[in-house]
């Protein structure tokens, strides 16, 4: 029986391409190096600030130093916008509330930023209540790392068993497994059907209340 799900936040919850981009940009245009559409940031995101710094960065100008003093600048320039142009997804405050009607804890475990994440969800789902808000600590616990979504397992009482992993890529299926959760992936997302498909024991739902079903 489920009575804790755990929600990645990018294109899971929220579609932040657009706020992804325009801090992206602001970092590269102070750098002088050529800039990225929406189309090419959807391809970079999935594991995190620092990563899409890294894969934004022209080759040869996104070593490990190079990006780690981009990645910085970045946070700043999100800070700034991070609400500008993000937003939920059609259907997802009618899944909370009927998540909620049913006592189902709901949480948050994902690769941004931890501020960002935090000022995000609080901004933008102000109404609802999460057993905690997990964003990016270290890479060494970052997703697909289980240590913070068994964290979150433990603060909501409840057997990973009995909690649901959702997200929008094989990283949070990844995540999911290594908790021993079970795991339903969105194609609303950044990754589409058949890159997720790959993984045969996911869930895959094409619309949020597609996920009352898999409880």
């Amino acid at each position: 029986m489920i009575q804790c799900v755990v929600f990645d936040l990018d294109g899971t919850l929220i579609n932040t391409l657009e706020d992804l981009r325009d801090a992206t940009n602001d970092v590269l245009k102070e750098y002088g190096y050529p800039i990225h559409d929406v189309a090419a940031i959807k391809k970079m995101v999935g594991h995190g600030g620092f990563k899409l710094l890294e894969r934004a960065l022209p080759v040869g100008k996104n070593g490990q130093v190079e990006t780690a003093e981009a990645f910085e600048k970045f946070k700043d320039y999100y800070e700034k916008r991070m609400t500008n142009k993000t937003k939920p997804y059609e259907g997802i405050e009618n899944l909370f509330l009927e998540l909620e009607n049913r006592g189902i804890s709901i949480a948050v475990h994902t690769n941004k930023p931890q501020a960002a994440a935090t000022g995000i969800v609080r901004a933008l789902f102000p109404d609802h209540s999460f057993v905690d808000v997990i964003g990016y600590r270290s890479e060494e616990t970052k997703k697909p790392d289980p240590h913070f979504t068994l964290e979150i397992a433990k603060q909501a009482g409840v057997e990973p068993e009995n909690c649901l992993f959702v997200g929008d890529s094989l990283t949070d299926y990844r995540t999911g497994k290594n908790a021993g959760m079970q795991i339903v992936l969105v194609t609303w997302g950044y990754r589409d059907r058949d890159h997720l498909s790959q993984k045969k024991d996911a869930k895959l739902i094409e619309h949020p209340m597609e996920l009352i079903d898999c409880l």
